[in-house]
């Protein structure tokens, strides 16, 4: 069956019509994907956006109003994922600056707040995946907040060490956690 218009699919969308979902689908993936490359996102999180728009369209199929431009639509979810994106990303920025710069004001905004909880548990499983010794001097530094001088004393090792180490935790975060800025 050929659809001419994006309204023929839409109402097929609200029968659970996968076919008509693949269709909208190969007709606008890359103009989103196109879309969100404009907000100098790499490519792999650009083609995370299409999928969320994607399955957001797909969960919503039911509420999509066939009379309204779906394309106006579509791209509305896009925005949405978009900005969401690099909200989400701003504060993997700030919560990494915060383990550079040991400063972190606490956020305002509930949201914000949930975000934070949820950035520190991800955050946290990368710690433990840090050698011992240099997560014992991560977590000194940065949770404990001893200075270079008592961690060098308690651990009876230089500050140079602990440097290191401390600058190797960072660099292992940051290039797991793929954070560009």
């Amino acid at each position: 069956m050929r659809y001419k218009d994006d309204s023929q699919l839409v109402d097929q969308l609200h029968l659970n019509n996968t076919q008509a979902f693949d269709v909208l689908f190969r007709r606008y993936n890359g103009k989103v994907y196109r879309f969100a490359l404009k907000f100098n996102l790499s490519q792999a999180d650009a083609e995370e956006i299409v999928q969320e728009a994607f399955c957001g369209i797909w969960e919503n199929r039911a509420n999509i109003d066939s009379g309204k431009k779906f394309e106006s639509y579509l791209f509305g979810i896009a925005r949405n994922q978009i900005h969401s994106f690099l909200r989400k990303k701003m504060l993997f920025i700030k919560y990494l600056d915060y383990f550079e710069n040991d400063t972190l004001q606490q956020a305002t905004d509930p949201y914000d707040d949930l975000q934070y909880v949820e950035l520190k548990q991800f955050l946290s499983r990368y710690i433990r995946m840090l050698p011992p010794r240099r997560r014992e001097i991560f977590e000194l530094s940065r949770f404990d907040r001893l200075t270079y001088q008592q961690i060098a004393k308690k651990l009876n090792i230089s500050e140079n060490t602990v440097d290191t180490q401390i600058r190797h935790a960072l660099n292992f975060l940051k290039n797991n956690l793929k954070i560009n800025s």
